[in-house]
């Protein structure tokens, strides 16, 4: 299967995202099946938010009931905060039995800030290094 978020903002308002969905806002999840083995089962979708400093961990969002996996299933989720997010994933087969899984994306993060950070924090601590090596040195 395969996971895309939608936000439908930016400059680019029909490009599709998968681990970090860039605005705080609207978005609309899509899973869709990848071979004919998943279209023979049933899937529902709990979308939830991730605090880790509150337990219980997760809160669920919302939810969807099982539905047939032939096609493209939607989740459309309003008001999304900046965060991590968890969708969490349940494939039934035709014996019932029951998969789980979960998928986590950041909302609200736009990557670019984010490789901007982490490749500021990483010269700033070569750039420490190095000055304490030339220290130790003389």
């Amino acid at each position: 299967m395969q996971f895309s978020g939608y936000q439908f903002q930016g400059l680019h308002p029909d490009e599709a995202y998968c681990r970090v969905l860039p605005f705080s806002g609207f978005a609309l999840l899509k899973l869709e099946p990848l071979n004919e083995s998943a279209t023979e089962k049933k899937v529902a979708l709990r979308l939830m938010k991730w605090n880790m400093f509150s337990a219980p961990h997760v809160y669920p969002l919302k939810t969807t009931g099982f539905q047939s996996f032939k096609e493209v299933v939607l989740l459309q989720a309003n008001a999304l905060q900046a965060g991590l997010y968890a969708l969490e994933i349940r494939l039934q087969t035709s014996s019932q039995h029951i998969q789980h899984t979960r998928f986590y994306f950041l909302v609200g993060i736009a990557l670019t800030k984010l490789l901007v950070w982490f490749s500021l924090t990483m010269f700033v601590l070569i750039t420490v290094f190095f000055v304490y090596s030339l220290r130790k040195k003389s």
